[in-house]
């Protein structure tokens, strides 16, 4: 991986980094060749343990670590360090806890097809409570399947344990997120030539003169 010589530091107003944090030194001899890549699929602390090893392995100091992670990032963990506010970033653990508190919550545990079917009633289990686990198993898997945004976050944070709590909470959810539509839809179509906007359609042979073909 090529990292900037001390002398040729450019400052990147597109950072979440500081300026300080940017402007600190690489250490001497700093040149990783390889780094473990996150895209968000695994536990974060699994992660940070590999990537804090491999930074120091190559000689890496603290504001290696917060410099060299953007590098490490891939997809959905990309973007979201993309998102975060310019220059809030002001320390390695920042960051670190950043990372932490975005993603953490994703991995608590795969719900598949196969962890439904092995939801079985046990012996002497109630009806009752058999449906309620059932139920929850589904609960759990909805929010597994969401994009990561304001509803993912908020359920990552704290899952919901029922179907009725899941439409409960995203209620509010749904309503922005259909307002949100219905805004870029206005927004798209007032974009549009006025003829498309009053329903008037050219006919494609009125667009040539045929006179002029004869």
């Amino acid at each position: 991986m090529e990292i900037p010589e001390p002398n040729n530091f450019t400052f990147d107003s597109m950072s979440p980094l500081s300026m300080e944090l940017q402007a600190a030194p690489w250490p001497p001899n700093y040149k990783p060749t390889m780094l473990p890549h996150y895209n968000g699929q695994s536990h974060p602390n699994t992660f940070l343990l590999s990537y804090e090893a491999m930074v120091g392995s190559f000689g890496g100091d603290t504001f290696a670590l917060a410099k060299s992670l953007v590098m490490a990032l891939e997809g959905m963990v990309q973007r979201w360090y993309s998102s975060l506010t310019l220059r809030s970033i002001r320390s390695c653990t920042q960051l670190k806890e950043a990372l932490l508190s975005n993603f953490q919550g994703f991995q608590e545990q795969m719900i598949t097809s196969q962890a439904l079917f092995n939801c079985r009633q046990e012996p002497g289990e109630s009806l009752q409570k058999y449906f309620r686990s059932f139920v929850n198993l589904r609960a759990q898997a909805a929010v597994k399947g969401l994009q990561i945004g304001p509803c993912a976050h908020a359920f990552a944070l704290e899952p919901p344990q029922t179907v009725q709590e899941l439409y409960a909470r995203t209620s509010k959810y749904c309503r922005a997120d259909n307002d949100l539509r219905l805004d870029r839809k206005s927004s798209s179509s007032q974009e549009m030539p006025n003829d498309f906007n009053r329903g008037i359609f050219v006919q494609p042979s009125a667009m040539w003169d045929t006179t002029s073909q004869l």
